[in-house]
């Protein structure tokens, strides 16, 4: 980190989101990687990676705009069910299962010592 410490910032900034940040941005300052050097790569590659998902947005923006409302007139209403229908099993199962719980661990404390 220490030879490298700009690039061991920029890089990880850069990176899209399934990349890790807080490890490194936790290692530049445990190793005392100094304030100024710091804010000026982190500050660089931020606006680097961002002004490239802008210039994404601006040119392929409509098209994708277009694709999701094409794609969403057809598929939009199923899907919805589909995730609705998930959440409420899943409330269902785990009201079941907390239900279970209660009233196992109510009957242990009735039984006699």
């Amino acid at each position: 980190m220490e030879s490298h410490s700009i690039l061991a910032v920029a890089l990880p900034a850069i990176l899209p989101p399934p990349m890790p940040l807080s490890p490194f941005v936790l290692a530049a300052g445990a190793l005392k990687m100094s304030l100024k050097k710091f804010m000026i790569a982190f500050s660089i590659s931020r606006l680097i990676r961002h002004t490239g998902a802008v210039l994404l947005g601006i040119i392929y923006g409509k098209a994708v705009l277009g694709l999701w409302h094409r794609f969403s007139d057809k598929w939009g209403t199923p899907i919805l069910i589909f995730i609705w229908v998930g959440i409420a099993i899943s409330l269902g199962f785990a009201g079941w299962e907390i239900w279970k719980t209660t009233h196992s661990v109510g009957s242990e404390s009735k039984q006699p010592a």
